[in-house]
């Protein structure tokens, strides 16, 4: 099923293409924390951000404009829209951070990861030592630790006492994303 998005003024939230809608969170699906054998865990202060957060005319605009979607796209749920609104956003932020502070040897990587699966982390140093000759000015103070602690941060690999490593669901999900927008790895030179 497809469906025609309006477009709406709304500072940094604009869609004017053909979108399909996304599937529905089924009964009896469990989540991926589930599925990892975890509880949700959620710690957030929401009086603590409201109160630290940063408001602009370009907020309240937003604000306004989003309300406006929701009642217009799910006037009867529009709790749902929300959620569904922000789990996107979030998700798709957090990949573009990371899409914009990864470098192409990391890509290769992830990419090896992709297609081996589980492997020693010694495996991966290759990709790091082809930067590091290419590139020596970017990698002189950035060690191979370093490169894999990014991407253990960036929750994109998992990594074992057994020093063998793989792609975390996050890895995979960063991976599906590129590929869903249309990012092109080959521009990432380092």
């Amino acid at each position: 099923m497809r469906c025609r998005v309006k477009q709406i003024s709304i500072p940094y939230v604009r869609a004017t293409r053909q979108l399909s809608q996304p599937p529905e969170i089924t009964a009896g699906i469990p989540s991926l924390s589930a599925l990892l054998g975890q509880k949700t865990n959620i710690a957030f202060d929401a009086k603590q951000f409201f109160a630290l957060a940063h408001y602009s005319p370009i907020t309240a605009e937003a604000e306004k404009n989003i309300k406006i979607i929701a009642q217009q796209n799910s006037p009867n749920d529009k709790e749902a829209f929300y959620a569904r609104f922000i789990g996107i956003g979030l998700v798709a932020y957090q990949h573009d951070i990371t899409w914009y502070t990864i470098y192409g040897s990391q890509l290769a990587a992830l990419a090896e990861l992709n297609s081996r699966g589980l492997i020693p982390i010694a495996d991966l140093k290759k990709h790091y030592d082809k930067a590091v000759a290419a590139y020596p000015n970017t990698y002189s103070s950035y060690s191979f630790q370093q490169w894999l602690d990014f991407m253990k941060a960036r929750l994109v690999i998992a990594t074992y006492p057994t020093q063998m490593v793989e792609l975390s669901f996050g890895g995979k999900d960063f991976l599906k994303y590129l590929a869903h927008t249309g990012r092109d790895i080959s521009v990432k030179l380092n």
